[in-house]
């Protein structure tokens, strides 16, 4: 386990058993498609016609971004859902904007 998904782990700690589990498998994904989007990233996201320069098309690996971004994207909604209904469904005095500066993307 890496440092990153320990982390975000230990913002779920105090959240009910089975919201954990839940938490636990998307926080996972969270990483691994975080990490795969930084390797695809030092790829070319453009081809360029040689014939033609002006003509240019997104290349597999720049589609692939896109794609895992908006699953990352959807897997930390849900994350925030879980937290905040964790935060409002006890006597805690956590705020969602406590809880949420735990991720660093939020910040």
């Amino acid at each position: 386990m890496s440092d990153r998904e320990q982390k975000l782990r230990d913002l779920f700690k105090d959240i009910p058993e089975a919201q954990k589990e839940i938490a636990f498998s998307i926080i996972s994904d969270c990483v691994f498609y975080e990490e795969q989007i930084a390797q695809l990233k030092k790829l070319p996201m453009i081809i360029v016609d040689k014939n033609n320069p002006t003509k240019q098309k997104a290349t597999p690996g720049q589609k692939l971004i896109k794609e895992f971004s908006q699953t990352l994207t959807n897997n930390r909604k849900l994350l925030l859902m879980i937290l905040y209904r964790s935060a409002t469904g006890t006597n805690e005095t956590n705020t969602l904007e406590e809880l949420l500066k735990g991720f660093e993307w939020y910040n």
